[in-house]
């Protein structure tokens, strides 16, 4: 799958027979989604980021050029490598033979970004995304909402089922979200 939501990787838990392998998504230290991360590792459902090397130009993030001084390494390479320490795969890609050499697997190899540093990165997380919108997903998918809750991501999982909100507790009925 592509692009889905911490929300309605639940929802499907509840009613697929065979949960995906992948969900490839937009994922770098600006959009971390660290929810998504939870829940993908929970329900065994790999994520494979795409946009890692090229959130808004992050190679301009005093962090990541300050981290990348240090360690050696480019800042796309700090941002991949950020990627895989959170192990989510990485799709990176180029247009220039110089960049495809520094985004291969195997410069991504023998080095590790220290806990400071993956501490650092994570805390850029904006929670803004650059390539989609997972707001626009949800209420295309539609679903059911706590009436509890604002957000989207606050969501009954599968109606009929439902005893309590999978992410706030509340036991209020739930809505339908608007389609």
């Amino acid at each position: 799958v592509a692009n889905s939501t911490a929300s309605m990787l639940f929802e499907m838990s509840e009613y697929a027979t065979t949960m995906p392998s992948v969900n490839q998504l937009e994922l770098h230290p600006r959009f971390s989604s660290p929810e998504l991360r939870r829940v993908a590792a929970k329900l065994g459902v790999q994520l494979m980021a795409y946009g890692s090397g090229n959130s808004a130009l992050i190679e301009k993030s005093p962090v990541v050029a300050e981290i990348a001084a240090r360690v050696g390494k480019s800042p796309v390479q700090v941002a991949l490598k950020w990627t895989l320490q959170h192990g989510v795969a990485v799709v990176a890609q180029s247009k220039t033979p110089t960049h495809i050499v520094e985004n291969s697997p195997s410069s991504l190899e023998g080095w590790e970004l220290s806990t400071d540093d993956m501490a650092a990165l994570d805390a850029m997380d904006e929670s803004y995304p650059y390539y989609w919108d997972p707001v626009a997903t949800e209420i295309t998918v539609g679903g059911w909402s706590c009436t509890n809750c604002t957000t989207l991501d606050c969501t009954y999982i599968n109606k009929a089922k439902a005893k309590k909100c999978e992410i706030c507790g509340s036991n209020k009925s739930p809505k339908k979200r608007k389609v």
